[in-house]
């Protein structure tokens, strides 16, 4: 059966009606971390039968501090909105975000030791460490 003259108009009459709507959306996240270290060590040494013996009291101090950030933005809308005989196009019901955190620690370990070695030539090394000590402080703040 062939379509006549009146069904083919009638076929793209209602193609012209069909709603169509795009929506679109993008978002984007960014993270970073920056760290910083301070280590100042004081070192006490004696060596003992011209170098065959050698011996070192040690201590330091590990001074940290560190950021954490996280920042989040989104973005959401209706691009084309109408039927496909006269869509409309034009960026409209936008719903945007912004959000993240922000986050720091500081921190502070001592540690305290020797080491000793005995002859020059030798690769044998002898090392202790005593009382590590650490503390952290962490906060963090929603925004």
């Amino acid at each position: 059966m062939r379509p006549t003259p009146d069904t083919r108009s009638i076929l793209s009459a209602d193609i012209f009606r069909i709603a169509i709507k795009l929506n679109v959306g993008a978002s984007a996240t960014l993270t970073g971390r920056a760290e910083a270290h301070l280590i100042p060590r004081l070192d006490i040494g004696v060596a003992i039968l011209n170098g065959a013996a050698q011996a070192t009291v040690f201590a330091d101090v590990d001074a940290s501090a560190s950021l954490d950030f996280s920042l989040t933005a989104k973005a959401e809308g209706t691009l084309v909105d109408g039927t496909a005989g006269d869509p409309k196009v034009d960026f409209k019901n936008v719903e945007s975000s912004f959000g993240g955190s922000v986050g720091m620690a500081l921190g502070l370990a001592i540690n305290v030791g020797a080491e000793a070695a005995l002859g020059t030539s030798t690769p044998h090394q002898l090392i202790l460490r005593l009382s590590p000590f650490r503390a952290i402080h962490r906060r963090e703040r929603q925004l």
